[in-house]
């Protein structure tokens, strides 16, 4: 084995002879059945140019070591709550060197919108380890944008100091059954943040940096993509300041085919 998780339901194994590294989720069985190769054949023209054709396991820390330093992945907390554990999350984020931009266009892997100064940044993980039911995880960061930030919008244009999140409306498409879900409900997992620059309030806590939360899309085989709309509610739900306005959640991609795993 070269890592696993605590549960043991995840694990890493080098074949030491031939130099392939693969994954086993779930109960591994003696004739590896539950077994996913990570790295893929486009990856076979890189070591043939290095002259070294066992090495998935350099390919694949040399991935890692790239994704950590263009800051694709990075360190932070999974949650929105005080005492929340930092370590590297693999949800894909905007490279550090590339302009954000204000909504982005087509099915990405990293989506991003600006709607009235409030930001929704979304994208996923495919974690086969967690069973076919949960689908993909996917993590939603939303925040009240601060000047000189892509897409700000001032107090006196977007016409609030503050804004709460009421509901959410979500299109999930599955490719495998051509069939899109419509998931419609208040809040987000129980939580109706108060979003102001540079932080929010949630359930009477106050927190700086962005809220953020994880959940799955349910059972999906052959990946699809995800979108949206979050309706917020301008002061807060118990003194609103004006109308509500639907913030957009751009497409990402659901990908069951990634080109490496981690």
């Amino acid at each position: 084995p070269l890592s696993r998780s605590q549960g043991m339901n995840k694990l890493f194994v080098l074949d030491s002879n031939t130099g392939r590294v693969d994954f086993i989720y779930g109960r591994a069985t003696s004739d590896r059945q539950n077994l996913l190769n990570i790295t893929q054949e486009g990856d076979r023209d890189r070591r043939a140019l290095r002259g070294a054709p066992n090495d998935d396991i350099l390919v694949w820390l040399e991935e890692y070591a790239n994704r950590l330093d263009s800051g694709r992945i990075g360190v932070g907390s999974m949650g929105s709550q005080a005492g929340d554990v930092e370590s590297i999350t693999l949800y894909p984020r905007f490279p550090r060197t590339s302009v954000l931009p204000i909504v982005t266009e087509g099915i990405q892997s990293v989506s991003r919108a600006v709607t009235r100064g409030v930001e929704v940044v979304a994208s996923s993980v495919y974690v086969p380890q967690a069973g076919r039911q949960f689908g993909y995880i996917y993590s939603i960061r939303i925040r009240l944008l601060t000047p000189e930030e892509p897409g700000y919008v001032s107090e006196q244009d977007r016409g609030f100091v503050t804004c709460q999140l009421q509901s959410r409306h979500f299109r999930i498409i599955d490719n495998a059954k051509g069939h899109t879900e419509q998931v419609n409900g208040d809040g987000v997992i129980g939580m109706y943040p108060i979003l102001e620059e540079g932080g929010y309030t949630e359930d009477g806590d106050d927190f700086m940096g962005v809220f953020q939360y994880q959940s799955c899309t349910g059972e999906m085989e052959r990946g699809g993509s995800f979108e949206g709309q979050v309706y917020f509610v301008p002061g807060s739900l118990q003194s609103p300041t004006g109308n509500g306005f639907h913030v957009e959640l751009k497409p990402f991609i659901l990908d069951n085919q990634p080109e490496y795993l981690y």
